[in-house]
């Protein structure tokens, strides 16, 4: 069996907008959601009454708010560049971050047992060639004994 993988920390969003992280049982602000997600955390913040994940969104804001203060500012460049990719965000994240880390996002990557561009597209190859062979296994007249 494969190591489990770690339960998300929940924060609820609430209509008033507070945000309650459900493991300490208080409510947290957007800096300390910051410095949770700094310190390791996977942060999952859900809508409180309709469930709807809104962690990406949250996120967003945080990054908002450094920018808003002037703290780690993210270039231009990159910021349009998102703004630009539309639909294709992932890949211009992670081609942004190829850029600035090179093989260390990999190699990162591959400590988190996460994997690469490279090994999706090894593995998207090995499938189609076992799906080939299953087809072809398939298709062949079966001997009568």
């Amino acid at each position: 069996m494969g190591a489990m993988t770690p339960r998300a920390r929940i924060v609820k969003r609430y209509s008033n907008r507070k945000l309650y992280d459900t493991e300490s049982k208080k409510y947290v602000t957007l800096e300390e959601i910051a410095a949770l997600v700094k310190d390791g955390a996977d942060i999952k913040v859900l809508d409180n009454a309709t469930n709807e994940d809104l962690t990406n969104v949250t996120l967003s804001q945080i990054l908002l708010e450094k920018e808003k203060q002037h703290k780690n500012s993210l270039p231009k460049s990159f910021l349009t560049g998102v703004l630009q990719s539309g639909a294709r965000l992932r890949d211009a994240v992670l081609t942004k971050a190829d850029q600035l880390f090179g093989t260390r996002f990999e190699d990162a990557l591959r400590h988190l047992r996460v994997p690469t561009r490279g090994e999706f597209a090894t593995l998207e190859k090995r499938l189609a060639e076992l799906e080939a062979k299953i087809d072809a296994l398939a298709k062949k007249p079966r001997r009568k004994s």
